[in-house]
């Protein structure tokens, strides 16, 4: 609940912030000499001067009317009234003297945002910033979209930006997106935590799709669980391929895929959201309305993948307005069973009116006609509906838990009673109490999975905070890092924690064997532990014959081989030796995995053979949970083989296993 007022809190600050009043260019002139010394980041919308089919070179103005003077941020078609037949593809120039404060003098940034479809930005006639390729023609111009920020220091009272924009890939071209100016601190220090929370976001939205797939896979009667895992999708391809673009960052994709996955993913999460819903309010009616809108979008997906912007970008008005209208739907649903007390009901109700407030504000930005806010929110608030979703899921397990303990306390009570019930009765409750363990046996299963499908994002989410903070260490925001680092370390503590829990609980780990060719699944391993292997130097030998295979269960393997190589790299010092061999002789394969690592004393040897779980920090201090060597020698009989170990103080550690290796 703290974390839901919180994502609330910051959306309505978002929304003031951005209504408040703020100086406006007229007639290619933006007027700063009058504002205060504290007014750190000012949008330059109003009036600029717009050249129509012009690209005019700075300093070349002075005989140049312009054919408008254009409000931005807007698209240049809305400009039709002062410039007849003016059309979406084309280009033009953008023109703004802006009269700066002396407070404003030392340092400043210009924040600027992506244009459609491709500019060239000239700061006092020194080009600054570039996306694409602008041109008088298809053929001579090239699309891209990078938001991009740029500091510089500035003696002058006055500066002239001017801006080349080409169009000829989208169905609208323009500036409609606002740029702002501000004091370089402020500016890059709002760059970065809006960046932080964007890769977050992207964290917990793929982490929720993978969660909520994993629920459907042990539930597969809950189709709820896959529709919102494929909505949680949707919206993560979104958000990849808007805001900070991070798509482009991770893959040099075609510009004309960065649109196409914007929209398979909004059009993702319509299909599946509402599908969503309609599990929670079901309706026949309702129902037949929601299958025809999946099959609707899902011709408009097609049609995505096949057509260029120029057409499939128009299906953003059928994607909000049927997106605005379930959401109304839903609402009033979800309003009427708040009104008879339905807990579920309300927690829909306020979190659907959030989704739609950001629906209504993502349509106006797109449309470039938002008064009050320039951002997109609506993956910010798809936040706020996970986590209503997941506490509603936990408060279902909450009341599950309550009724199997209490009908556990009834059994107990009449097995207390046994003499005095007959055989028949004896055997129906020793028959329901059987069934309940089972049930219970299988939650503790699906919670463990689920503990394992959370600890890679949030691993990388950990490794990737430490990045930044090593990077970031003496900015001003390494405060703000730190914390984010301290609490993603906080979750995977948890998670390890509850791996920890599940596997004492766990009784049963099913064995699918296999001939499994060795040298394939160690270099694996080898690909996955490479970051840790060159950050400590660590030389490695492998001598596996190519075609050498083991019948065993390839994942329980897995786990084994990467357990006692980490264990391994752990206790190897920097500039150690690792050696990996695999032999095969009477039908029996051998694997020994050996170190120069710190090795261990008699008696600590002798306490991890007994099965005892004592973690040790590694060389540079790494830490584990000690329950390695344990699980690989239940996972090494399992798969019908033997384990022996060999170790000596500053010597290293040898690790020799041994598998079938044919049925």
């Amino acid at each position: 609940m703290i974390k839901q007022l919180y994502l609330l809190v910051l959306l309505f600050i978002n929304v003031a912030a951005s209504s408040a009043p703020s100086p406006v260019a007229e007639k290619g002139v933006l007027d700063l000499s009058s504002q205060q010394a504290e007014k750190q980041n000012i949008a330059l919308d109003g009036e600029w001067g717009f050249y129509w089919k012009q690209f005019i070179e700075p300093g070349k103005f002075d005989s140049i009317m312009p054919d408008h003077y254009g409000k931005v941020p807007s698209y240049w078609t809305s400009y039709d009234e002062a410039i007849p037949g003016i059309t979406g593809t084309g280009f033009a120039t953008y023109r703004l003297k802006i009269i700066l404060p002396r407070d404003f003098h030392d340092s400043l940034t210009l924040k600027i945002p992506v244009f459609d479809t491709s500019y060239e930005l000239f700061l006092d006639g020194k080009k600054i910033a570039r996306n694409g390729k602008t041109g008088t023609s298809e053929a001579t111009s090239h699309p891209s979209y990078y938001p991009l920020i740029h500091s510089f220091k500035y003696t002058k009272d006055t500066m002239e930006l001017v801006i080349h924009v080409s169009n000829f890939s989208h169905r609208r071209g323009g500036f409609w997106m606002n740029m702002s100016l501000g004091e370089s601190n402020y500016m890059q220090k709002k760059h970065e935590q809006k960046k932080i929370i964007n890769y977050a976001l992207l964290g917990i939205l793929f982490g929720t799709f993978v969660l909520f797939l994993v629920f459907f896979m042990f539930e597969r009667s809950r189709w709820s669980f896959l529709y919102f895992s494929l909505a949680s999708l949707g919206m993560f391809l979104r958000l990849v391929n808007t805001g900070f673009y991070p798509g482009n960052i991770m893959i040099d994709q075609p510009w004309i895929w960065t649109i196409r996955m914007e929209y398979l993913g909004s059009f993702a999460t319509l299909i599946f959201g509402a599908l969503y819903l309609d599990q929670f309010f079901r309706s026949r009616f309702m129902h037949k309305i929601v299958v025809g809108n999946a099959l609707f979008f899902a011709v408009l997906c097609i049609i995505v993948l096949f057509t260029q912007p120029t057409i499939f970008t128009f299906g953003v008005y059928f994607l909000f307005t049927f997106g605005i209208l379930f959401l109304g739907y839903y609402i009033l649903r979800s309003f009427s069973g708040m009104i008879r007390l339905k807990h579920p009901s309300t927690a829909f109700f306020f979190s659907m009116l959030i989704i739609l407030g950001a629906a209504v504000n993502d349509t106006l930005v797109s449309l470039s006609i938002s008064p009050f806010n320039s951002e997109y929110l609506l993956s910010l608030s798809f936040l706020l509906f996970i986590l209503v979703q997941i506490s509603i899921l936990i408060d279902q397990w909450i009341k599950t838990y309550k009724e199997k303990i209490s009908i556990h306390e009834k059994l107990e009570n009449v097995n207390k009673n046994l003499e005095k019930i007959i055989s028949k009765r004896t055997h129906e409750l020793n028959q329901s109490n059987k069934e309940l363990k089972q049930t219970l046996e299988m939650k503790e299963k699906v919670f463990s999975i689920i503990a394992h499908d959370l600890r890679s994002p949030v691993a990388s989410q950990v490794q990737y905070s430490e990045l930044m903070l090593e990077k970031f260490k003496d900015s001003e925001n390494a405060k703000i890092i730190r914390e984010l680092q301290r609490l993603s370390s906080s979750s995977l503590d948890l998670i390890e924690n509850l791996l920890h829990w599940g596997r004492q609980q766990r009784s049963n780990i099913q064995y699918q064997p296999q001939a499994v060719r060795l040298n394939e699944i160690i270099d694996e391993i080898r690909l996955l532990m490479k970051y840790t292997l060159d950050e400590k130097k660590i030389t490695l030998s492998i001598e596996v014959p190519p075609e050498l295979n083991a019948w065993c269960d390839r994942t329980l393997l897995n786990i084994c081989l990467r357990n006692v190589f980490s264990n391994a790299i752990k206790f190897t010092p920097v500039q150690g030796d690792i050696s990996i061999q695999a032999s095969s002789e009477n039908g029996t394969v051998t694997i020994n995995i050996q170190d120069s690592g710190i090795g261990m004393d008699k008696e600590r040897f002798t306490s991890i053979l007994s099965g005892n779980v004592d973690s040790t920090p590694g060389t540079i201090g790494e830490k584990g949970t000690g329950l390695g060597l344990v699980v690989v020698r239940e996972m090494i009989k399992i798969n019908k083989g033997s384990f022996l170990m060999e170790s000596k103080p500053g010597k290293g550690t040898s690790v020799k296993f041994t598998l079938p290796g044919k049925p």
